[in-house]
């Protein structure tokens, strides 16, 4: 079982009229890698996005839509909304309006086939004319996709604090195969593994990644996002994110880089047990909030819980997952009056 060390001074709350709350979740700062920083600095900048978020042009998630870019230094990321790419440097994300490139084959986004398209489901890609902007025009298996009313991702802004119990990581180490399934690089993991929240428990069945961020924070978008794939006895998913800001080279993530398949369909199967519970924040507070598949059929019903503290990756570490996959990040989702709980307790 991964036990969570108790953090001090990583968030900070802040209270912006009755009730508001937020939590500091900001990225690295930009040029060097990203060091360890003073809580009161992470305050400042996190009050610094918050009011920049309240005085700028804010984000319209519906399908299709153009936003105006929010500049977060040099470790921005290009808003995927946005018509057009504005340069960051190295680190800039291609426009995703743009047409693709690289054919991805269709997945959606939890099973551990090798392949993706197995099973006969339509070919989709992030972009170009089979993009994520027509994804509901080609099934009517998608149609939640464009319909849907409690869809993944969101930007998180404005959440409510409430006394919610910790997750529970019930994690075993497990041998591990490393899946290239043409939408992202997945680790498929060994029986045992399982968290426990809301007193239900939830196996785990793989964990991917996604470049750039699917979830934002107070509109920051962040270099990369793990999400961990658990589903229930009742067939209910819980997807737990783990954003990833850029800083220094992460060597837990060493067992699934160092086997990176280059190739769409291509595995690899770890010779050595995996600790994949390490890769996991130290602060255990989460953002919940109800929602979707982020991939086609777009389903819902899904358990969101967004770690509130990043995890780092380097600009190096990056580099290689762009290069094999590319963009693989769904655009924010309207809200629909759903709310965003945030996990209050430490324990």
């Amino acid at each position: 079982m991964h036990k969570f060390a108790r953090k001090s001074g990583i968030l900070a709350f802040l209270f912006m009229g009755v009730g508001l709350l937020s939590i500091a979740c900001v990225g690295g700062s930009s040029g060097a890698p990203a060091s360890s920083e003073p809580a009161s600095h992470t305050t400042s900048r996190l009050a610094a996005l918050l009011e920049q978020q309240g005085s700028s042009t804010s984000a319209s998630a519906g399908h299709g839509a153009a936003t105006a870019t929010t500049s977060h230094g040099a470790d921005a990321v290009t808003d995927p909304h946005a018509p057009a790419t504005t340069s960051h440097g190295a680190d800039a994300v291609t426009d995703p309006h743009a047409p693709a490139t690289t054919s991805h084959g269709a997945d959606g986004g939890l099973t551990t086939s090798p392949v993706a398209n197995q099973g006969g489901a339509p070919h989709w890609e992030y972009t170009g004319p089979v993009g994520q902007l027509n994804w509901a025009d080609l099934s009517k298996d998608f149609t939640a996709c464009v319909d849907g009313s409690a869809q993944s991702p969101v930007n998180i802004s404005d959440p409510i604090m409430v006394p919610l119990d910790n997750i529970q990581f019930h994690y075993q180490p497990s041998l591990i195969t490393v899946v290239n399934n043409g939408h992202t690089i997945q680790a498929n993991v060994g029986q045992g593994s399982y968290i426990t929240v809301d007193g239900q428990q939830f196996q785990l069945l793989q964990f991917h990644y996604h470049w750039p961020s699917e979830h934002t924070v107070a509109g920051k978008q962040y270099f990369m996002e793990m999400h961990l794939v658990h589903k229930n006895d009742h067939d209910e998913l819980a997807v737990v994110g783990v954003l990833m800001e850029r800083g220094n080279h992460n060597t837990l993530l060493d067992p699934v880089w160092s086997a990176m398949p280059m190739t769409a369909g291509e595995e690899h199967a770890s010779s050595h047990t995996f600790d994949f519970a390490q890769l996991l924040p130290e602060d255990p507070r989460t953002f919940r909030y109800p929602g979707s598949l982020t991939t086609p059929p777009c389903s819902e019903g899904v358990r969101w819980m967004v770690f509130a503290d990043p995890i780092q990756v380097s600009a190096e570490q990056v580099d290689q997952f762009k290069n094999v996959i590319g963009y693989d990040s769904r655009y924010t989702q309207p809200m629909h009056g759903r709310e965003v709980l945030l996990d209050a307790s430490m324990d």
